[in-house]
């Protein structure tokens, strides 16, 4: 399972994440917040048109780093019988 969230958790989010994830019991969970570059480029306002090309590039520059982690528990095409 994974788990994506545009925004770091704070205490209350995390122990309803917590919560959830036990619900699922041996499941491997992934969770996916914005890094402190991405937080940065969004800026306070995270809608702003202004911070959106910036954003972009390092959500871009964090799915990038994310890919590894990712591949090891969503099973590829060519794993899954035909």
């Amino acid at each position: 399972m994974t788990v994506l969230s545009p925004l770091p958790l704070n205490d209350y989010l995390q122990a309803k994440l917590d919560a959830e994830v036990k619900t699922l019991g041996p499941a491997t969970v992934h969770v996916v917040t914005a890094d402190e570059e991405s937080l940065a480029a969004i800026g306070p306002d995270a809608l702003s048109a202004e911070a959106a090309q910036a954003a972009l590039g390092a959500g871009m520059a964090q799915a990038r780093r994310e890919i590894a982690p990712l591949r090891a528990i969503w099973p590829s095409r060519a794993s899954q019988p035909r």
